[in-house]
């Protein structure tokens, strides 16, 4: 008896496995990685804050020297966030209306509201900083 499709089948069945795969990976992927994107932004932004205030109280650093330096920190967080919007935006939209549609609105995960927030936080912490030094 011949075998139903010998070594041409097994070829044709191993390149439709290796599309799937590829098909699968692609449509899985994407939505992870930009997820991903996300936690390690919030990871390694709640690091360096983290760090900095330790810092800054062993240092014995004055109230407003400190929290100028962690707005000027929050500042660049929240310019890294507007990055992030810009190239996964779509993400943070679906997730933002899936957990909390009543407080859903277009601007809140626009990226020029992470900039906006940004600018304010950059001035706030030069403010602060430039009070810092005049007390001195």
């Amino acid at each position: 008896m011949a075998e139903h499709g010998g070594a041409g089948a097994c070829a044709h069945e191993t390149a439709v496995r290796g599309q799937h795969n590829l098909v699968f990976r692609q449509v899985r992927s994407p939505p992870l990685a930009d997820r991903l994107a996300f936690v390690y932004w919030a990871l390694a932004l709640a690091t360096v804050y983290t760090l900095l205030l330790r810092h800054g109280l062993a240092a014995g650093w004055g109230d407003a020297r400190l929290a100028g330096a962690l707005a000027l920190l929050l500042a660049a967080g929240f310019a890294g966030f507007a990055l992030l919007e810009q190239a996964h935006g779509e993400i943070l939209d679906l997730g933002f209306r899936a957990l909390l549609p009543d407080l859903y609105q277009p601007a809140t995960t626009a990226p020029a509201t992470a900039f906006v927030v940004a600018l304010a936080l950059g001035l706030a912490g030069a403010a602060a900083l430039l009070l810092s030094r005049r007390r001195v």
